[in-house]
């Protein structure tokens, strides 16, 4: 789970102009189309450590729902993780995870285990074994089966001296021996990047290949050319080739894209970039190869104020012989370089036309005290809903109002509650509902903070209590700041970071503190996130100025 590849940062740019070209937010700043709480709230807290929590108890609206509990060694690692049902007035066991970890902090082996018939039973294992520089060597699944550890699954990693990967095999359990089932082999050149990519799958007692990627680089680094194989027919095919240019300073300038057409690379598509005289990206042309000429399709626009804020993105069609406007995007700004208007209108074949607003209002320490949902309709702004925040002294986040507009008034819908112990930790969180004149439990979806930084969820439920312990997770809040950019955001196979300072070290947590990754990287990185499990991890990006956390979520 722990193992983490870091792979040329041009590979997401084309990933995602190619998956996501008509999400414009995506394509050239991933603004969300509201603002969510984790972007709005800028974490300013003065303690610099988040805790880790020991037990929390969730109810539903008839009363106790399951207990969680935790426990820890010395080093803040967790030993243990229990859930307790309540049942009969009583709490009884559930669910166990139990860890063991090397001198280094490593996990080494953990276990899951029902109770049944007023017992532990063992359902799954997992057990690792690294090299001295901390990568994973085996990684090995087993099963509970007849009383005895059973063989599942095992995972091989050999790597070089730069501890990237050279060689991953996976082989299955089958007939009381280890059968392969798949192969990975990567090689790097001497800068250690990568050149090569082969896929193999075990048939017939060979190893049968699938597909190899080759990539190629300038003399500075930047990816030029990379070529996709997949084997067909007993010979390789060829699948798709990228190809960049750059500017002078790095900055990706064209990509070519072609496919394959009866073995010979055919045009598909062609991205071509400009910037102003600040880095910053003004124009994206996307075009189509259509009867042997390169047709324009789409056009991203961007526009800067005087300080670097991104005030509008404009996309546009191409529709006979011209550019066509389709969409708007625009924000403001405050003094402090806070969104206050978010705006989108749509092209209505002579003039841009409202469509949707979201307005944010801040306090003096810049956190969101509101946000209005506008939508235009009969040539006005209509209310559709409103939140509204609010906060302690410390700046911790103790209450949400849901309201919907309806009859010409802000109407109660939902509510949210916390309240914090004296280090910063949400120990009591609590969700109401606006029934017939009064706020009424309701069941919905509760955070866990501490230090301003959410570090656990829960799905449906009416409220929580919780009770912290001080062993440290070991990332540091108090220098959390907003310019750190995550896509895509939930995520499924890469993230890719953006404004990133160059000799940054970038670290992959689990929301328990524990590291999973941690390289040195510069200006923007992507990084392979297939092998996660489902669930929240947090990013935290240092360098010899500052520190910046950010949370992402593995779907």
């Amino acid at each position: 789970m722990k193992y983490l590849l870091l792979i040329s940062s041009f590979i997401i740019i084309n990933t995602v102009f190619s998956q996501n070209q008509n999400r414009i937010e995506k394509t050239f700043s991933n603004i969300p189309e509201v603002l969510d709480m984790n972007t709005l709230l800028k974490n300013k807290g003065q303690k610099s450590q988040t805790w880790n929590w020991d037990t929390i108890i969730t109810y539903d609206t008839l009363g106790p729902l399951q207990r969680l509990s935790q426990t820890f060694d010395t080093s803040g690692n967790v030993l243990t993780r229990t859930i307790e049902q309540w049942q009969n007035n009583a709490w009884v066991n559930y669910y166990k995870i139990t860890y063991s970890y090397d001198i280094n902090g490593n996990i080494l082996v953990y276990y899951d285990q029902y109770w049944q018939n007023n017992g532990w039973s063992n359902n799954k294992r997992y057990s690792y074994t690294y090299d001295s520089h901390g990568n994973i060597l085996t990684y090995l699944r087993e099963g509970f089966e007849n009383n005895s550890w059973v063989n599942y699954k095992r995972y091989s990693y050999t790597y070089n001296s730069q501890d990237s990967l050279l060689l991953n095999v996976n082989e299955i359990w089958d007939n009381n021996s280890w059968v392969n089932t798949e192969r990975n082999t990567y090689t790097y050149n001497s800068n250690n990047k990568r050149l090569t990519y082969l896929k193999e799958y075990w048939q017939n007692n060979n190893w049968v290949g699938v597909e190899r990627t080759f990539y190629s680089y300038d003399s500075i680094g930047n990816p030029l050319v990379i070529y996709n194989e997949n084997w067909y027919l007993n010979d390789w095919e060829k699948n798709n080739r990228i190809t960049n240019t750059y500017d002078l300073n790095s900055r990706l300038l064209t990509s070519l894209h072609e496919i394959d057409s009866n073995n010979f690379w055919v045009n598909s598509n062609y991205l071509i970039y400009s910037y102003n005289s600040n880095g910053k990206l003004l124009t994206l042309n996307y075009q189509q190869w259509q009867n042997n000429q390169w047709i324009n399709t789409e056009l991203y626009t961007n526009t800067y104020d005087s300080v670097g804020n991104l005030i509008s993105i404009v996309y546009q069609d191409w529709y006979n012989n011209n550019w066509c406007n389709i969409n708007k995007f625009i924000r403001e700004y405050d003094s402090f370089g806070n969104v206050i208007i978010y705006l989108n209108q749509n092209w209505n074949d002579s003039s841009w036309i409202n469509y949707e607003m979201n307005l944010y209002t801040y306090d003096n320490d810049h956190n969101v005290l509101t946000h209005v949902f506008k939508f235009w309709n009969d040539s006005i702004w209509n209310n559709y809903d409103r939140n509204t925040y609010s906060y302690d002294s410390d700046g911790n986040f103790i209450s949400s109002i849901h309201e919907f507009w309806m009859n010409n008034s802000w109407q109660n819908d939902i509510s949210e509650i916390y309240t914090y112990d004296y280090a910063g930790n949400s120990n009591t969180g609590i969700c109401k509902k606006w029934l017939n004149d009064n706020w009424s439990p309701s069941m919905t979806n509760l955070t866990l903070f501490s230090n301003k930084v959410d570090i656990y969820g829960f799905y449906n439920i009416y409220r929580y209590e919780a009770h912290f312990t001080n062993n440290f997770s070991g990332i540091q809040n108090n220098t959390i700041e907003n310019s750190l950019t995550i896509f895509p955001n939930p995520a499924q196979d890469y993230i890719y970071i953006q404004n990133i300072e160059p000799k940054s070290t970038v670290t992959i947590y689990s929301l328990e503190g524990k590291i999973l990754l941690q390289n040195e990287v510069n200006n923007s990185t992507i990084i392979n996130v297939n092998s996660l499990a489902k669930g929240s991890y947090i990013v935290k990006v240092t360098d010899n100025k500052k520190t910046q956390v950010k949370k992402f979520i593995k779907e």
